[in-house]
Parts: C-alpha cells; structure tokens; sequence
C-alpha cells in the first residue's frame, strides 16, 4: 500500500512497525501539523490521532498493541497521548506530570515513569 501523506519531523521515523509486522505507526503532515495513524498490513486504517505541531516520540509496542506519542501545539506544554488499539481507549497525560523521568508503555498496557505506574490500560 502507499500513503503520499507520511511525512515526519526531522528527527522521527517516519514508520513504526510491529514485531509480526500486522500494524505499522506511520506520521503524516496534516494542514495543522501531524497525525499518528496505525493501520494494517494492508493499508486498511485502525485508528488516527490528530497531533499539533510539534512532534517528539512516536512508539508502537512490540505486540502492536499500544501506542505512544509526546506532542504539542506551538507554545503549550508538551502532552503524552496513549492509545491500546484494541479497545480504542486514549489516555492523555501532561509531560509535567510523568516525574524526573519520561513516560513509557510496556506490551502489557501499563504507563510508566521513573518506576510509577501512571495509568494501566485493561
């Protein structure tokens, strides 16, 4: 499949890819910024996060499963959004709020930072 849109900041992939290689993260350059799209194998899309900006991480776990994108609009506090793909649950938490340390998602679900669990996706 082919998608004329993906673009990324300079400092990102353009693609994320699971392990099994069924789900791939890819960023496209939107009028206002990015957004985060993961679709199948074959290019048929499972869910899309609507992003400023300003992009600094985009992550897809292993599993497929979950994903994790820090990002933000032009002046504001940058934003952790979590996304379990299956369920189609989104948690978003401030960047402020994640510690000394950043915020990262396991294969299991849950969100972590500096060893604190901040949320834990069913």
């Amino acid at each position: 499949w082919r998608d004329g849109a993906v673009a990324a900041p300079p400092n990102l992939a353009v693609a994320r890819q699971s392990a099994d290689g069924e789900t791939v993260l890819v960023l496209r350059r939107a009028d206002e910024g990015y957004s985060a799209a993961a679709v199948d194998f074959t290019g048929k899309e499972i869910f899309q996060l609507h992003l400023g900006p300003r992009v600094e991480l985009v992550s897809l776990t292993a599993n497929g499963r979950y994903v994790q994108v820090l990002w933000g609009l032009h002046g504001q506090p940058l934003l952790h959004s979590f996304l379990d793909l299956r369920s189609r649950e989104r948690r978003d938490i401030p960047a402020a709020d994640t510690g000394l340390g950043r915020a990262e998602i396991g294969e299991d679900g849950r969100v972590r930072s500096g060893g604190k669990l901040l949320h834990a996706f069913q």
